[in-house]
């Protein structure tokens, strides 16, 4: 009954440090997003946001041999999904808009969620792992918090 007890307890701290992790990554990357323009970056950011917008608009594009073509991909799915419900999301909309600059901000930041989300599954991934490899939960939890403290993890998150 005690161990039953112990794994419950272990079973709701892994949900809860999950949780914090991945509220920890919308936070930051919500508060990057607020502070800095799209344009900031511009060998990056833009080219991901622009390539993205046109992967779904019957438009040749730039940087087929880019290694984030799948960011491309799914980032346009995701503009493509959102332009069935929202203006704004089609290169022709952002064209054709009296407020370019926000309709490009208002990407960026979704691409900013976005990046945070593969961040976050890839933290939540390795977790997986670490616990399917039967270490002791502690372990699994403190080497996953010891990820988060790599420097290449919040390049990733602000690039």
């Amino acid at each position: 009954m005690f161990k039953h007890s112990n794994f419950v307890i272990t079973t709701v701290s892994e949900k809860i440090s999950i949780i914090l992790i991945f509220f920890y990554f919308i936070t930051l990357n919500l508060f990057q997003a607020s502070n800095q323009h799209w344009s900031s970056i511009t060998d990056q950011d833009m080219i991901i946001i622009f390539n993205s917008l046109l992967i779904y608009s019957d438009i040749d594009q730039n940087y087929t041999h880019h290694p984030a073509f799948t960011t491309f991909l799914i980032l346009g799915g995701l503009f493509k999904i959102l332009s069935i419900f929202f203006e704004g999301f089609t290169l022709i909309e952002i064209l054709n808009s009296n407020d370019i600059d926000q309709k490009l901000q208002n990407l960026f930041s979704i691409a900013r969620i976005l990046n945070s989300i593969f961040i976050f599954s890839f933290i939540f991934l390795l977790f997986k792992i670490l616990k399917d490899l039967n270490l002791r939960p502690i372990i699994t939890i403190f080497t996953t918090l010891l990820i988060l403290t790599f420097i290449n993890i919040y390049e990733l998150l602000f690039w």
